[in-house]
This record gives C-alpha cells, sequence and structure tokens, in this order.
C-alpha cells in the first residue's frame, strides 16, 4: 500500500502561483476572497512585486484608496519598471485630483512602454501590447491637460 503523506508534508502553491486565482476571485466579483487569498499569498512573499500591485487593485476597488496607494508604490520600489503599475497609480491619482503626481507616474509608464517593443505583451497586462498602451497613457496624459511626449 502507498504511505500516506500528512497534509503538512504537501507543497503549499507559491505566491506567484497564486495570482491566477486572486485575478479570477476579483475579476468574479469576490473581492473579500481575492483578499483573504492576497494577503496569505503576501505573507509568505512580502517582496513579490506582482502581489503588491494586486494589492493596490483590491485595495483601490475596495475604496481603500490609501492602502492602494501604498501598495503601488510598493510594487514600484520592488520593481522600478512595472509599467502597469505606474499606469494604476497615476489614474488613481488622477482621480483623487493629484494631478502633478498622477503626470510623473504616466510619464514613467509612458517613458517605459517606448521602450519596449510595441508588439511585446505587458506583464499584468491583461494581453495589451507596449504599443496599445502608449496609445492609451497618452490620452490619459491628454485628459490632464499634459502634451505627451
Amino acid at each position: 500500500p502507498d504511505p500516506v503523506v500528512p497534509a503538512t508534508a504537501l507543497p503549499l502553491p507559491s505566491p506567484e502561483d497564486l495570482l491566477p486565482r486572486i485575478r479570477a476571485l476579483a475579476d468574479a466579483g469576490d473581492t473579500g476572497e481575492a483578499w483573504r487569498l492576497l494577503r496569505d499569498a503576501l505573507d509568505a512573499d512580502p517582496t513579490a512585486a506582482p502581489l503588491r500591485y494586486y494589492e493596490g487593485l483590491l485595495a483601490r476597488s475596495l475604496g481603500r484608496e490609501v492602502e492602494a496607494e501604498r501598495a503601488l508604490r510598493g510594487a514600484l520600489f520592488l520593481d522600478r519598471d512595472f509599467v502597469m503599475a505606474h499606469l494604476q497609480l497615476g489614474l488613481m491619482l488622477s482621480s483623487l485630483g493629484r494631478r502633478a503626481a498622477a503626470i510623473r507616474a504616466l510619464d514613467n509608464a509612458l517613458r517605459l512602454a517606448q521602450g519596449l517593443d510595441p508588439d511585446a505583451v505587458l506583464p499584468e497586462g491583461d494581453g495589451v501590447t507596449a504599443g496599445d498602451f502608449v496609445v492609451t497613457v497618452r490620452r490619459a496624459l491628454d485628459d490632464l491637460g499634459r502634451v505627451p511626449r
């Protein structure tokens, strides 16, 4: 007979492996469960930039702007080239009326995206290419009254 493996011996999914589940829960509107799973993943790996990014998105969706800004800035501290985090930070700051800070974040997103192959798919961008992203960010900057480069 096969030996019984105790539950504690089973490998736990890595925090990065939990991202698809967190995204699916959030997309389905189950933000409470997504938040709980995200907190568990962050406890296991507090320095994972994608986890901090999703922390920011979830916090914002829950109306927790201070937490959202902290999390998005945390993601950028961990990965300063995280294009989507720059975008989301800029959009959130814009919605809060913090125009100058929003423009800085969006300028960073634009600069980084312009340095990529236009056909490159952005990490955590749901299939968005760098080329399409540049168009989106330029539009956001235009809406803020800043003529993009």
